[in-house]
Protein backbone atom coordinates (compact mmCIF):
# COMPACT_ATOMS: atom_id res chain seq x y z
CA UNK A 1 0.00 0.00 0.00
CA UNK A 2 2.55 2.41 0.89
CA UNK A 3 4.72 1.74 -2.36
CA UNK A 4 1.70 2.72 -4.56
CA UNK A 5 1.16 6.00 -2.65
CA UNK A 6 4.59 6.58 -2.97
CA UNK A 7 4.60 5.25 -6.68
CA UNK A 8 1.97 7.86 -7.22
CA UNK A 9 3.47 10.54 -5.92
CA UNK A 10 6.41 10.11 -7.69
CA UNK A 11 4.37 10.10 -10.95
CA UNK A 12 2.31 13.28 -10.07
CA UNK A 13 5.98 15.36 -9.69
CA UNK A 14 6.97 13.73 -12.54
CA UNK A 15 4.26 14.86 -14.70
CA UNK A 16 4.40 18.78 -12.88
CA UNK A 17 8.39 18.70 -13.26
CA UNK A 18 6.88 18.04 -17.71
CA UNK A 19 4.11 20.71 -17.19
CA UNK A 20 3.90 23.53 -19.67
CA UNK A 21 4.47 25.90 -16.84
CA UNK A 22 7.99 25.24 -17.32
CA UNK A 23 8.50 25.88 -20.42
CA UNK A 24 10.36 29.01 -21.15
CA UNK A 25 10.50 29.32 -24.79
CA UNK A 26 9.38 28.45 -28.14
CA UNK A 27 9.73 28.23 -31.46
CA UNK A 28 8.39 26.64 -34.79
CA UNK A 29 10.68 24.72 -37.55
CA UNK A 30 9.39 25.75 -41.00
CA UNK A 31 8.41 23.74 -43.73
CA UNK A 32 7.37 24.22 -47.37
CA UNK A 33 7.17 22.38 -50.60
CA UNK A 34 8.26 23.39 -53.97
CA UNK A 35 7.89 20.86 -57.02
CA UNK A 36 7.15 18.26 -54.81
CA UNK A 37 10.20 18.52 -52.31
CA UNK A 38 10.27 19.18 -49.14
CA UNK A 39 11.93 21.81 -47.56
CA UNK A 40 13.12 23.80 -44.20
CA UNK A 41 13.96 27.22 -43.44
CA UNK A 42 17.51 27.91 -41.46
CA UNK A 43 17.60 31.34 -40.26
CA UNK A 44 21.69 32.63 -39.88
CA UNK A 45 21.55 32.83 -35.92
CA UNK A 46 25.17 34.42 -36.38
CA UNK A 47 26.07 37.90 -35.25
CA UNK A 48 28.28 40.25 -32.78
CA UNK A 49 27.25 38.49 -29.85
CA UNK A 50 26.74 34.61 -30.90
CA UNK A 51 28.22 32.36 -33.88
CA UNK A 52 25.77 29.37 -33.12
CA UNK A 53 25.05 28.95 -37.08
CA UNK A 54 22.03 28.26 -39.10
CA UNK A 55 19.09 27.08 -36.88
CA UNK A 56 15.29 26.98 -36.72
CA UNK A 57 12.87 30.03 -35.46
CA UNK A 58 12.49 30.53 -31.85
CA UNK A 59 12.17 32.71 -28.81
CA UNK A 60 11.06 33.67 -25.08
CA UNK A 61 7.49 33.93 -24.01
CA UNK A 62 5.74 37.01 -23.28
CA UNK A 63 3.63 37.52 -20.38
CA UNK A 64 0.05 36.08 -21.20
CA UNK A 65 1.25 34.28 -24.74
CA UNK A 66 0.35 30.84 -24.65
CA UNK A 67 3.25 28.72 -26.30
CA UNK A 68 1.68 28.61 -29.47
CA UNK A 69 1.38 32.17 -29.52
CA UNK A 70 4.87 32.86 -28.34
CA UNK A 71 6.37 30.33 -31.24
CA UNK A 72 4.56 32.08 -33.67
CA UNK A 73 5.33 35.98 -32.78
CA UNK A 74 9.20 34.92 -32.75
CA UNK A 75 8.85 33.54 -36.28
CA UNK A 76 7.46 36.45 -37.62
CA UNK A 77 10.05 38.83 -35.98
CA UNK A 78 12.75 36.88 -37.13
CA UNK A 79 11.28 36.76 -40.63
CA UNK A 80 10.36 40.33 -41.19
CA UNK A 81 7.39 39.69 -41.38
CA UNK A 82 7.35 37.59 -45.20
CA UNK A 83 5.02 34.78 -44.00
CA UNK A 84 2.77 37.30 -41.41
CA UNK A 85 -0.86 35.43 -42.01
CA UNK A 86 0.30 32.89 -44.30
CA UNK A 87 0.93 29.73 -41.80
CA UNK A 88 -0.98 26.65 -44.26
CA UNK A 89 -0.40 24.38 -41.12
CA UNK A 90 0.62 25.03 -37.21
CA UNK A 91 1.15 21.24 -35.64
CA UNK A 92 -0.69 21.09 -32.40
CA UNK A 93 2.06 18.75 -31.04
CA UNK A 94 5.19 19.93 -30.54
CA UNK A 95 8.69 18.71 -29.79
CA UNK A 96 10.81 19.53 -26.26
CA UNK A 97 14.20 20.00 -25.48
CA UNK A 98 14.50 20.81 -21.79
CA UNK A 99 12.65 24.38 -21.26
CA UNK A 100 12.00 24.67 -25.02
CA UNK A 101 9.73 23.77 -27.55
CA UNK A 102 9.20 23.85 -31.27
CA UNK A 103 6.49 23.50 -33.35
CA UNK A 104 6.25 22.85 -36.98
CA UNK A 105 4.56 25.10 -39.36
CA UNK A 106 3.72 24.72 -43.15
CA UNK A 107 3.87 27.79 -45.41
CA UNK A 108 4.20 29.25 -48.94
CA UNK A 109 7.37 28.89 -50.76
CA UNK A 110 9.18 32.47 -50.87
CA UNK A 111 12.36 32.43 -52.70
CA UNK A 112 15.13 33.00 -50.78
CA UNK A 113 16.16 36.03 -52.83
CA UNK A 114 13.01 37.86 -51.97
CA UNK A 115 13.75 36.68 -48.27
CA UNK A 116 16.79 37.87 -48.40
CA UNK A 117 16.03 41.29 -49.94
CA UNK A 118 15.00 42.99 -47.18
CA UNK A 119 11.60 42.83 -44.71
CA UNK A 120 8.54 42.66 -45.97
CA UNK A 121 7.65 46.49 -44.60
CA UNK A 122 3.91 46.80 -46.31
CA UNK A 123 3.11 43.36 -43.98
CA UNK A 124 4.52 44.97 -41.00
CA UNK A 125 3.62 47.16 -38.03
CA UNK A 126 5.62 48.74 -35.93
CA UNK A 127 5.83 45.99 -33.73
CA UNK A 128 7.46 43.71 -35.71
CA UNK A 129 11.02 43.56 -36.62
CA UNK A 130 13.77 41.25 -38.02
CA UNK A 131 16.14 39.85 -35.47
CA UNK A 132 17.79 37.90 -38.64
CA UNK A 133 18.88 38.75 -41.97
CA UNK A 134 20.08 36.08 -43.88
CA UNK A 135 17.65 32.52 -44.60
CA UNK A 136 18.25 29.59 -46.54
CA UNK A 137 16.19 26.67 -47.73
CA UNK A 138 17.73 23.18 -47.45
CA UNK A 139 15.95 20.09 -49.02
CA UNK A 140 14.50 18.43 -45.62
CA UNK A 141 15.79 14.68 -46.53
CA UNK A 142 19.01 14.80 -47.42
CA UNK A 143 19.53 17.59 -44.46
CA UNK A 144 17.64 15.39 -42.17
CA UNK A 145 20.13 12.32 -43.28
CA UNK A 146 23.22 14.73 -42.95
CA UNK A 147 22.43 15.62 -38.88
CA UNK A 148 20.90 12.68 -37.88
CA UNK A 149 24.22 11.28 -38.41
CA UNK A 150 25.95 13.93 -36.37
CA UNK A 151 27.70 15.33 -39.48
CA UNK A 152 28.11 18.65 -39.65
CA UNK A 153 25.28 20.24 -42.73
CA UNK A 154 27.00 22.25 -45.20
CA UNK A 155 26.26 23.43 -48.68
CA UNK A 156 27.36 25.90 -50.58
CA UNK A 157 24.73 28.35 -49.80
CA UNK A 158 25.71 27.82 -45.73
CA UNK A 159 28.75 29.03 -44.71
CA UNK A 160 28.33 27.82 -41.32
CA UNK A 161 27.34 24.60 -39.58
CA UNK A 162 24.11 24.30 -38.15
CA UNK A 163 23.36 25.29 -34.32
CA UNK A 164 23.53 21.75 -32.16
CA UNK A 165 20.33 22.98 -30.51
CA UNK A 166 18.45 23.26 -33.44
CA UNK A 167 20.03 20.09 -34.76
CA UNK A 168 18.48 18.10 -31.95
CA UNK A 169 14.88 20.03 -32.53
CA UNK A 170 14.90 19.47 -36.33
CA UNK A 171 15.71 15.56 -35.03
CA UNK A 172 13.33 15.30 -32.53
CA UNK A 173 10.78 16.19 -34.95
CA UNK A 174 11.37 14.23 -37.20
CA UNK A 175 11.22 11.50 -34.72
CA UNK A 176 7.93 12.19 -33.59
CA UNK A 177 6.67 12.17 -36.90
CA UNK A 178 6.06 16.22 -37.43
CA UNK A 179 8.17 16.14 -40.59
Amino acid sequence: MVFRQCLIVLCVLILSACSEKEIKAAGVIVQSQKSGIKFLLLADHSGASAHRGYGAFGGGLDKGETIQQGALREFHEETACHFLNQAVEVSQQYVRNGKYVSFVVKVPFIEESLLNAGPASSDCDGGVFSERSNWVWVEQTEFLKQIEKGDSFKTNTLGMPVWKKSSIIFLKAQQAGLL
